[in-house]
């Protein structure tokens, strides 16, 4: 047998060898090549949309950071507001009351003296 005679049978023996053959279609290599590209196009568009979206989360966690810090401030501010306003109506409480014994010891005084000037002397 020639050398090329032998190339021939084992090219045709050989079947987990892989080629184009001259029937498949121009379009169907067009089409695949075209859906490589395009999912390569999309991979690189997705990296850049996540980068871009990580990069706003970024921002969004520093900015949601610095408004809790704000609220944290002034829920403190208006806790002590509280407190300071509870200790102020004690004391207008304490000051109240010290006011009411004052208005009764002195009604009891004119009520004692009116009694004693109303008491017939014996």
């Amino acid at each position: 047998m020639s050398s090329m005679e032998e190339f021939n049978n084992i090219e045709h023996n050989d079947k987990d060898s892989w080629g184009f053959d001259k029937k498949l279609p121009i379009t169907l290599i067009v089409v695949v090549v075209a859906q490589i590209l395009t999912t390569t196009w999309a991979a690189a568009v997705l990296s850049t949309n996540v980068e871009n979206f990580g990069k706003k989360l970024t921002k969004i966690e520093r900015d949601l950071d610095a408004f809790i810090e704000k609220a944290d401030d002034k829920f403190q501010i208006r806790y002590q507001h509280v407190e300071e306003k509870a200790a102020i109506r004690r004391e207008i409480d304490m000051i109240e009351d010290r006011i009411r014994l004052i208005e009764q010891s002195q009604f009891s005084k004119d009520m004692w003296q009116k009694y004693l000037r109303s008491k017939p002397s014996e």
